[in-house]
């Protein structure tokens, strides 16, 4: 009689079938957490990416086109198209070029999906026709308006820059 227990005391098919069905069920809910934060990771990512870019490349051409040296120097003042000689002398083109912003024909910027200017008088007033080099430009300020797409995300950005040297 002893020697028959010693015999069962092992697991039986049924139980040994229910114990890899109950791990393969943990490992499978493990597996869709591990899922949803590698996801979620990869959106956080492609976000802080975008808003990096953001600050760089939006920043830098806002701050040049404040850099605008006088009234005479700006050279272009079209919706897709900003062209000015800067404080030190260099002349400086912004434009959108596929999905890239151009800086002088260098890229300054990837993702970009929309540009835009929009050029304002002393009062706030959007001008239909500003006047450009070689008269004094009526431009004060230059609304500056982007859109950069990466993935499904995208991020709209807008800047009101006001000239400093141009009064």
């Amino acid at each position: 009689m002893t020697n028959f227990k010693k015999l069962n005391s092992g697991f039986t098919l049924i139980e040994f079938v229910m114990a890899i069905a109950l791990a393969s069920m943990i490992f499978l809910a493990l597996a869709q957490m591990i899922l949803i934060t590698i996801r979620s990771w990869d959106i956080v990512q492609t976000g802080t990416d975008l808003t990096d870019k953001a600050d760089v490349g939006f920043s830098l051409m806002a701050r040049e086109i404040k850099q605008i040296k006088s009234q005479t120097d700006l050279i272009t003042a079209a919706s897709g198209d900003i062209k000015f000689v800067d404080i030190y002398g260099n002349s400086i083109e912004y434009k959108k070029s596929g999905t890239q912003l151009l800086c002088n024909s260098n890229v300054a910027m990837d993702d970009v999906t929309a540009l835009a200017f929009e050029y304002l008088d002393k009062s706030g007033n959007v001008l239909a026709t500003p006047v450009v080099s070689p008269s004094g430009t009526d431009v004060k300020m230059v609304r500056v308006n982007m859109t950069i797409t990466k993935s499904s995300q995208t991020m709209k950005l807008q800047s009101l820059v006001k000239l400093r040297n141009v009064r």
